[in-house]
């Protein structure tokens, strides 16, 4: 119990120091778009994106990660930066995302899973999550096997789901609930199996369930990542990197040094031949990140890099190991809170009427 209270007594003086000492704050992005299920929480509407973003125009200046990391190893420029990035590449960032950004005069960097651009297919997870959350009639019982392994899943009545039950059930939190329903359930049971599997064997289930399910990986488009066209309008836009986010979007740990250092290489150098820009910064897949794997980014030609662990970017932090704040569908008032909590020696009174 004392060992506990001196840790966070600690982190509350740590806290405190950074009312002198430079930090940030970088926020992790991955979608800006009104779907109809969202069970990790990974989605912002529209209207709480723009909420977000007239709050962080009153925070203090914000720039592309490059810059941001630059700025906190350097020790230029403002003693508190804010920075805004988004994972995957998927279309709503272009179509959504840019024009809020450009309307609040806030920049932002999209980090790009570079195989996926142009693929015309939803990535394995969006997969999952339109075939089984979705309104539909699917068959009885599925079969898949992987890595040695054959599983079995019987839906029973609920091969049928009606859209009242994806309505009632649209709220699920699977960060924080178990499943409601038998679709939930099984969707759970199937993220759970595939994102651990190489990327390959993933993308190959889900190819499999859309066979099985009569959903083809090609439909709504609106879940696609961006077509080689969406990425060099976007990176046109003013305020906006383009970063690596692998070719293939692996867990990196697991992988073998060399293979790491090839998803991450090559996802920059396709990149800067599809843009013509330069690539200077990396997201770690799922935040998969390690000291080795920082110093092969570095090696695959990487300035920065982010992880998704929380926590606020200080000058001594390793600015291939970057931490970011993981935003979810909050309105301005609880955005405003969350820096709040994660910046907790600022008076409230500085955020109010951040929010509209």
């Amino acid at each position: 119990m004392n060992r506990n209270f001196a840790r966070r007594a600690r982190k509350r003086l740590g806290r405190v120091a950074l009312m002198w000492r430079r930090h940030g704050v970088a926020l992790l992005y991955h979608r800006v778009a009104d779907i109809p299920s969202d069970p990790f929480r990974l989605t912002v509407t529209p209207s709480h994106f723009a909420e977000h973003m007239a709050v962080l125009r009153g925070l203090g200046p914000c720039l592309p990660f490059d810059a941001f990391a630059r700025g906190l190893v350097s020790g230029g420029g403002a003693r508190r930066m804010f920075c805004v990035t988004f994972d995957d590449g998927y279309r709503d960032n272009l179509l959504a995302a840019a024009p809020v950004l450009a309307a609040a005069g806030v920049p932002a960097t999209v980090f790009v899973v570079s195989g996926a651009v142009g693929a015309g297919r939803m990535f394995w997870w969006d997969t999952l999550q339109r075939i089984l959350l979705t309104p539909g009639a699917l068959p009885e019982t599925l079969e898949l096997s992987s890595r040695g392994e054959t599983r079995r899943w019987s839906l029973g009545a609920a091969r049928i789901y009606d859209a009242g039950e994806a309505r009632a059930n649209a709220g699920w939190n699977a960060l924080s609930e178990p499943p409601r329903d038998a679709r939930q359930t099984l969707f759970f049971d199937l993220w759970k199996w595939l994102a651990p599997a190489p990327t390959d064997e993933a993308e190959r289930l889900a190819d499999a369930l859309a066979a099985w399910s009569g959903v083809a990986r090609s439909a709504y488009p609106e879940d696609h990542p961006m077509t080689a066209d969406e990425l060099n309008r976007l990176a046109a836009v003013e305020g906006i990197e383009i970063g690596g986010h692998t070719v293939t979007h692996p867990r990196l740990a697991p992988l073998p040094p060399a293979r790491r250092l090839a998803e991450m290489r090559d996802s920059r150098l396709q990149l800067q031949a599809m843009t013509g820009r330069d690539v200077r910064s990396l997201a770690y897949p799922y935040g998969s990140e390690s000291a080795d794997t920082a110093q092969l980014a570095a090696e695959a030609g990487y300035a920065a890099a982010c992880t998704t662990r929380e926590d606020v970017a200080m000058m001594r932090t390793n600015p291939l190991r970057i931490p970011r704040l993981v935003a979810r569908d909050w309105d301005g008032d609880e955005f405003a809170r969350q820096i709040r909590r994660l910046i907790s020696f600022l008076p409230q009174g500085r955020f109010a009427g951040r929010s509209r």
